[in-house]
């Protein structure tokens, strides 16, 4: 059990092996099927009006986890805000989950599904929760920080506990490519502050909205096989997200 153990342990967090920004694909059906009671996950109960500083995290395993509802919530995106002296500045995702309690308690009653909300750490074992809800989700919520102009939103996951699919064929992914842009393409239902109908998750996720032009075009592509096609295509939403609006891409933004 111990040799089991300390190999599930490298694996993950330190063998480089915690690259949180990809697809996990059948990762988590694989821990399911060999080591459920292996794979631990780190959660932080949100409970209305308690500072972060007073959570007790709670240690649930796969087999532990199979048994719970409720929803988890995660930050994997990098957060820029603009400084008083106008500087931006870019905040450390693995180290927020404070910020992720207070902004995920900030929206009690407003957007939040009912029923317990959970914060985990920003780690490959949250994308694997992720990815494994084909309803999974994202929100934009606005950020009010001490020593910051206020204005800029947080991105924060949000993915349910009850409807895992560790089935991969059922996590609604939309395509695969690579090239000029390697990744994964999710269809996913989510409302983005500023109306854009797709989202980035680091450098190889990308989450664009249901029933969007932009839905519609990439499964067509992918219906055609034309990959290439879907992959231009990103790298002009990646510029588009950059600021540099393209002519090209009117009519699906």
């Amino acid at each position: 059990m111990a040799g089991r153990e300390v190999k599930l342990i490298c694996r993950h967090p330190l063998s480089g092996g915690n690259v949180y920004d990809q697809y996990t694909g059948g990762e988590l059906a694989q821990a399911h099927e060999g080591w459920p009671d292996l794979l631990c996950v780190r959660l932080y109960p949100v409970s209305a009006g308690r500072p972060f500083s007073e959570v007790e995290p709670i240690y649930v395993d796969l087999k532990q986890l199979k048994g719970m509802t409720g929803h988890g919530w995660v930050i994997q995106n990098r957060i820029e805000c603009r400084s008083l002296d106008g500087r931006f500045v870019g905040l450390n995702i693995e180290n927020n989950l404070s910020l992720a309690y207070e902004l995920v308690e900030s929206m009690e009653g407003r957007g939040v599904p009912a029923g317990s909300s959970f914060i985990l750490d920003a780690n490959r074992r949250a994308s694997m929760l992720f990815d494994a809800d084909p309803d999974s989700s994202a929100h934009w919520i606005p950020l009010h920080l001490p020593g910051f102009l206020a204005g800029g939103h947080a991105c924060v996951q949000r993915f349910n506990l009850g409807n895992q699919q560790v089935d991969p064929t059922l996590h609604s992914i939309l395509a695969e490519v690579q090239g000029r842009w390697t990744g994964t393409v999710y269809s996913r239902d989510f409302e983005r502050h500023d109306g854009k109908p797709y989202v980035f998750l680091g450098r190889h996720r990308l989450l664009v909205r249901r029933a969007s032009a932009l839905h519609d075009r990439l499964a067509n592509l992918k219906a055609e096989g034309r990959l290439l096609a879907i992959i231009s295509l990103i790298v002009g939403l990646q510029e588009d997200d950059a600021g540099y609006r393209s002519e090209s891409l009117r009519d699906l933004l």
